[in-house]
């Protein structure tokens, strides 16, 4: 069940190219082949709704929108809400490493069950880092 938060996408013919529309509560996103494409789809959009267009994004929630047009390359990043987890769950000063436990690793259970505060933070943690997992880094995952 979707809920009013998630985003919607939507799809519009132009000619017979499709553009895309990445509705987020109230902010769209308008991808498509061509600036023309696009150029028409806003039209669209602003013909029916109060809006304005602000230009091409740089940021989308949270995520980094950098576009090299020479290479024909879109990239997003979402760096600042990485940095911002690690900071708020006192990582900042954790080693890196490539995996997060050695190959072969053998877990066991020691200690006492989360509780209470811990218990809420811990699975908010877990939700920041599957947003992030989902957007922009399947590597986490």
């Amino acid at each position: 069940m979707r809920s009013a938060a998630d985003p919607c996408l939507l799809c519009m013919k132009i000619g017979d190219r499709m553009v895309y529309i990445l509705v987020y509560v109230e902010d769209l996103l308008v991808i498509g082949p061509t600036a023309d494409d696009v150029k028409a789809a806003k039209a669209v959009v602003l013909g029916h709704f109060k809006a304005r267009d602000m230009g091409e994004p740089e940021w989308f929630h949270g995520m980094h929108i950098i576009r090299d047009r020479a290479a024909g390359t879109i990239t997003l990043s979402q760096r600042q809400n990485a940095t911002t987890l690690v900071e708020r769950y006192g990582m900042g000063d954790a080693k890196r490493a490539t995996l997060p436990m050695p190959v072969g690793s053998r877990l066991r259970r020691e200690g006492a069950g989360l509780e209470g505060a811990n218990k809420a933070a811990y699975f908010e943690m877990i939700m920041a880092l599957l947003y992030l997992a989902t957007s922009t880094r399947p590597d986490i995952a």
